[in-house]
């Protein structure tokens, strides 16, 4: 940037004008690029950090918690710099270790739950999945160690639980059907 200034600068010695709008054009463009957003940048908002996923559509999902949280409802949207992002995963190690978590309600628009989300949610009693979940998947470890968590109602739009999911706490599984009688029961 400093290279085109000196540039312009040279070939408009004389025309402070042409200097001025140059200068104006440069400070627009480099404001404009500190409000974008980009794959990767991380927004806090209230105890949570989201990551952006994805620009088009616009999508983010809950990276990590930065204070002692004891009950949340995750957003199905945030807003950050006048963009509204949907908020669609709840990422690797998201809540790992967050003794103090007890309740989280998840939105209907959280699509995969990562590897270890809330491993070693040792207070955790409940998580509730909110009406029409689209949950596809949960990731190897999910709720491992989530001693007080009990029991779980699984959203029927799953199509993949990993490995140790839910082991070592909780004692019943049930499969929710949304609608649909006769719904099914898993105990371990």
């Amino acid at each position: 940037m400093t290279y085109v200034y000196l540039f312009f600068s040279i070939f408009v010695k004389n025309n402070e004008q042409m200097k001025k709008l140059l200068f104006f054009v440069i400070l627009l463009i480099f404001v404009v690029r500190l409000d974008a957003q980009n794959i990767g940048d991380q927004i806090t908002i209230d105890s949570l950090v989201y990551k952006v996923t994805s620009i088009s559509p616009a999508e983010c999902e809950v990276y990590r918690y930065t204070d002692s949280i004891t009950d949340i409802t995750i957003p199905s949207t945030i807003t950050n710099s006048e963009t509204e992002f949907s908020v669609t995963k709840i990422g690797e190690s998201a809540f790992y270790r967050c003794s103090s978590l007890r309740t989280i309600v998840i939105p209907n628009s959280i699509i995969s739950i990562g590897e270890d989300a809330f491993s070693f949610c040792s207070n955790m009693t409940s998580i509730t999945f909110e009406e029409n979940s689209q949950l596809a998947s949960i990731g190897d470890w999910a709720f491992l160690y989530a001693k007080n968590l009990t029991s779980i109602e699984i959203p029927d739009k799953i199509t993949e639980i990993g490995k140790a999911t839910i082991a070592m706490g909780v004692t019943e599984i049930r499969l929710l059907t949304m609608g649909i009688p006769n719904s099914h029961s898993i105990s371990c």
